[in-house]
């Protein structure tokens, strides 16, 4: 699967923004929205729509919230991926309609092992379930009706679901009957099939047991938490196919994160239990066939953890999207690189994009580094379609204290360059402000043929069979045919800007992000 999300046909690499959570409500929110999916040149606006607004009155929708958003988005030409607000939004029901939070008794909420009742909706409740299911059915309805033009790229369905409220699991009468109903036989088919991951593990402990509870088969805390997924992935289920039968549209489910980096990686307080969690994986997988997509969201900034999570959800039978990361700049900016250059994700977000600007419209300084790697990409979306799995895309990302690194071709070996010596090139010598760090990609299209994006890095070639090298040949005397600035357009076609040759290529191939894209032609 070369790419998940298209368009009239032609795949398209999501580079996108996302709102704060309630902009949907307010115009002025929306205005700042826009303009900060411009300062970024994103592609694609993923905007929540809320349960509690196009359902008010039980029975009775409003679309009008909806509508809004297609003409908003079209008036500024970008693609939506629409974030339903449902039965979950971040492990909690903030966003159902009055109707549903004013009747616990009918519309059943999760009972905490102490007897609490908690601001979480159950996943064992059927009406819940129903009343999702219906709502849900409504706006995909309405969205096929609206979406001729495919404005509309996906839909995310509910928000970071799971159990908010120091729970593992529901322990209300509907869930301890499930608690204690056999594990369904087709889900430890599929566990014994991995028997290096966590969930095998935890069977294996308890003897791998068949026809028994789930706490018999995994244990009291991991059983219990086993469940919760289960029942919240079969729930969603539900709910996606529902919506598929009125419209057939990729649907996904995001990630909240266990507290890896903050907290004691508690379920229900330091992430929503019994999300789509590494450690879950399978049971999401088993559990909620017509969810197209599990999509981490993801705001560490360290390499180990970033790179982690973008190896556990890109594979097979999962490509990586990347939903929600961190819209304040720090790793995010260099570890976006990671996600589509080493692990071929196939879209990009930052969330509450609004925060990049100032009350006076302006880019904040300490976004200009996340803008400069959007802007990177925006110059070279068709080539992230075209070689998004071709073994072809060379991550470059300057950790700390590294001056640069090499790597082989066909024909060539490539050097990568990211000390700052003020020589590299006649326009960036005399830099007021300390340089960024190095990062971006190198893109090999043909033996010959290479495009670098990206900021603060340089790029040497030197044929691999000269034999007769010195350190003035290698570094004066790159074999090029031509180097290209430019960017590709809307149907994908090269366009040069600026032509780099000569003098300005005697230190190095310069990568900067006013360059755009670099393209560099080579020659025997």
């Amino acid at each position: 699967m070369n790419s998940f999300f298209t368009s009239k046909g032609k795949p398209v690499f999501v580079l996108g923004g996302q709102s704060h959570n309630s902009s949907t409500y307010s115009p002025s929110d929306l205005g700042v929205f826009w303009k900060a999916l411009d300062a970024l040149r994103a592609n694609t606006a993923e905007i929540p729509v809320y349960w509690e607004a196009i359902e008010p009155e039980e029975g009775k929708f409003d679309f009008s919230s909806v509508d809004m958003l297609f003409k908003e988005a079209r008036s500024h030409g970008k693609y939506l991926i629409l974030l339903w607000f449902g039965t979950w939004k971040n492990g909690s029901m903030r966003y159902t309609p009055s109707w549903v939070k004013s009747n616990p008794g009918r519309f059943k909420r999760v009972i905490s092992h102490d007897g609490n009742s908690l601001f979480v909706l159950s996943s064992h409740c059927e009406e819940n379930l129903k009343a999702d299911c219906r709502a849900f059915s409504a706006l995909m309805k309405h969205l096929k009706t609206i979406n001729s033009d495919e404005t509309l790229l996906a839909v995310q369905v509910q928000n970071e679901p799971g159990i908010a409220g120091r729970s593992y699991r529901d322990f209300g009468q509907e869930a301890e009957r499930d608690y204690q109903a056999p594990v369904p036989q087709g889900l430890l088919d599929r566990i014994a099939l991995h028997p290096d991951d966590y969930l095998y593990k935890q069977w294996e402990k308890k003897g791998c047991k068949r026809g028994v509870s789930w706490e018999e088969t995994f244990g009291v805390k991991e059983g219990s938490e086993n469940l919760s997924a289960y029942s919240i992935a079969s729930y969603i289920n539900e709910v996606a196919k529902a919506g598929k039968a009125e419209y057939q549209i990729p649907l996904l489910v995001n990630i909240a994160f266990d507290g890896y980096h903050t907290g004691w990686n508690l379920p229900g307080i330091n992430y929503t239990g019994g999300g789509p969690i590494p450690r879950l994986y399978h049971i999401w997988k088993y559990g909620a066939p017509q969810i197209d997509l599990l999509a981490p969201d993801i705001y560490h900034n360290t390499l180990k953890l970033y790179t982690w999570i973008c190896q556990r959800y890109s594979n097979e039978e999962n490509a990586l999207f990347i939903p929600e990361s961190g819209s304040r700049g720090g790793g995010n900016t260099k570890n976006m690189f990671y996600a589509i250059g080493t692990y071929g994700a196939i879209g990009y977000a930052v969330f509450g994009i609004e925060g990049i600007l100032d009350k006076n419209g302006q880019p904040r300084p300490q976004s200009q580094d996340l803008i400069n790697s959007y802007h990177s990409l925006e110059a070279a979306l068709p080539l992230l379609v075209k070689y998004r799995q071709s073994g072809k895309v060379h991550t470059v990302v300057e950790e700390e204290f590294e001056g640069g690194y090499f790597f082989d071709t066909e024909k060539y070996i490539v050097k990568v360059n990211y000390l700052k010596d003020g020589y590299s090139n006649f326009i960036h010598r005399a830099l007021e402000s300390e340089p960024s760090r190095g990062r971006g990609l190198i893109i090999q299209a043909s033996p010959m043929e290479f495009f670098l994006l990206g900021s603060d890095f340089t790029v040497f070639f030197a044929q691999k069979d000269d034999i007769f090298y010195s350190e003035d040949r290698l570094t004066y005397h790159m074999p090029y045919l031509s180097v290209e600035e430019g960017r590709f357009d809307a149907s994908g076609e090269w366009q040069t800007s600026r032509i780099r040759t000569g003098d300005e290529c005697d230190h190095g191939i310069w990568v900067y992000p006013e360059n755009g894209v670099v393209r560099v032609v080579l020659c025997e």
